[in-house]
């Protein structure tokens, strides 16, 4: 089950909307809210045991770095390696031993990549070292932990969740009362991120099936398409999930962190990875970054920290590579940050755009596939790829939304007497009744993957 999927708009968010709302059941509120993660991480991943998982490893999580961890380094290493482990286990096994020529010399996990395991772990980590760290003020007990991790609007794609950022509304869950405000703000943001997804990413990625798995024979205008749709789709894909998961969260009492600052407006790529995917840069700053000694050691880090992020996203070279691309752009823009921050303002944005842009491929291809790709823009060659007046046409539409709309100010907090107010409740309702007629046969978010 996906956000973007009838089962879960139809009967699984109403039916637990339903119950969470209840007055009778409000003292089992968190409960309920665990309960209902669980089964809906069952119905997503498709695997009892995988949900068997997750309870294992944040129980042992949770015993190995009990209330005493606070400046503890044996209880940190403990607690951390668990789920560390685990994760590399089910994730990187596979590719560490084929990196050395020991294919199938260990076993190693058949049944796919557990759904949510870079999120969830990121969560047990940083939930650790705050405690290790003293960070957290109250330990929480293993219900509240429990659902911290498992809140379903954030289990499966993030965004990465600090339990300080939650663990107030955690606790006081039972005394939530949706307010007129937050309403109307959770379903925008829902129909907002629906929207982005279903009228603007599934289209782009249909389109670009056929032309990915032509990659290397693509003439320079249709390399060009590729470049420019992958990065739109990637970029509403994610960012149409970050919406739902955030108005899920306002609706559920439980407030997610925002996780995208309009990032193709960015002025440097330094900017860009303070406006994309916010929650996982904040995470790498402040959990790896930061204790590899930060700016004292410039250069390694930023290169230790982005090689570690690509990883983060996939397991293959292509991911490293892509990570790796994306340290040196920040290195690029620190050495001529002078010359680069005395262009114009439009210059910076697209030049950034561009450069962001053109590492996006590198999610979908191999590293072969992509240089024969990249070569054929670059130098001519290839063959023209048939590619309808509609593609285009989302391209562009594409940009006008990504360049020249807010859509985060659509969601804010309304009230009645506020100037537009009821045409954006009519926008809203379009696009939300648009989205809808386009659920059947949506595809699975792209992040799910990682």
């Amino acid at each position: 089950m996906i956000f973007n999927s009838p089962g879960f708009l139809l009967v699984f968010f109403p039916v637990a909307m339903l119950l969470f709302l209840s007055a009778r059941l409000r003292p089992w509120r968190l409960l309920l809210l665990l309960v209902g993660s669980l089964v809906f991480y069952q119905l997503s991943a498709g695997s009892g045991q995988l949900v068997l998982l997750l309870l294992c490893i944040g129980w042992v999580h949770f015993w190995s770095g009990a209330p005493a961890a606070v400046g503890n380094g044996r209880r940190l290493a403990l607690s951390m390696a668990v789920p560390a482990m685990v994760l590399i286990y089910f994730k990187y096994a596979a590719f560490l031993l084929s990196s050395v020529g020991l294919d199938g010399r260990l076993p190693t996990f058949k049944g796919g990549l557990p759904a949510g395991i870079s999120f969830y772990v990121f969560h047990m980590i940083s939930f650790a070292i705050d405690r290790y760290r003293g960070d957290l003020p109250l330990v929480p007990s293993r219900l509240q932990f429990a659902t911290y991790v498992a809140y379903f609007p954030q289990l499966v794609a993030g965004p990465i969740t600090r339990f300080r950022q939650v663990g107030d509304s955690i606790r006081r869950i039972t005394d939530f009362r949706p307010t007129e405000g937050s309403v109307w703000s959770g379903l925008s943001m829902l129909s907002v991120g629906l929207a982005a997804k279903l009228l603007l990413a599934d289209p782009l990625a249909e389109l670009l099936a056929p032309l990915l798995k032509s990659a290397t024979s693509l003439d320079r205008a249709s390399a060009a398409y590729v470049f420019l749709a992958y990065s739109f789709r990637i970029y509403f894909d994610f960012y149409g999930y970050s919406m739902m998961a955030m108005g899920l969260g306002t609706l559920f009492g439980i407030v997610l962190p925002r996780n995208f600052d309009r990032p193709y407006l960015s002025l440097n790529p330094k900017e860009f990875w303070r406006r994309w995917h916010m929650t996982l840069s904040f995470w790498i700053r402040d959990y790896l970054y930061l204790p590899l000694g930060g700016n004292r050691h410039y250069v390694r880090n930023i290169l230790i920290v982005f090689g570690a992020c690509g990883l983060w996203h996939g397991a293959g070279w292509n991911f490293v590579v892509w990570g790796l691309y994306h340290g040196v752009l920040i290195l690029l823009y620190s050495a001529t940050r002078g010359a680069w921050d005395r262009l114009p303002k439009g210059a910076c944005i697209a030049l950034t755009f561009l450069l962001v842009t053109a590492g996006w491929p590198l999610f979908a291809l191999d590293l072969t596939s992509f240089a024969a790709m990249t070569a054929n823009l670059i130098q001519g060659g290839g063959v023209a790829a048939d590619i309808p007046t509609v593609g285009w046409g989302l391209v562009a539409l594409a940009a006008v939304v990504t360049f020249g709309v807010d859509t985060d100010k659509v969601t804010e907090v309304s009230v009645p007497q506020q100037p537009w107010y009821r045409l954006r409740q009519a926008i809203l309702a379009v696009l939300a009744v648009a989205a809808v007629s386009m659920v059947e046969g949506s595809q699975p978010f792209i992040y799910f993957q990682f």
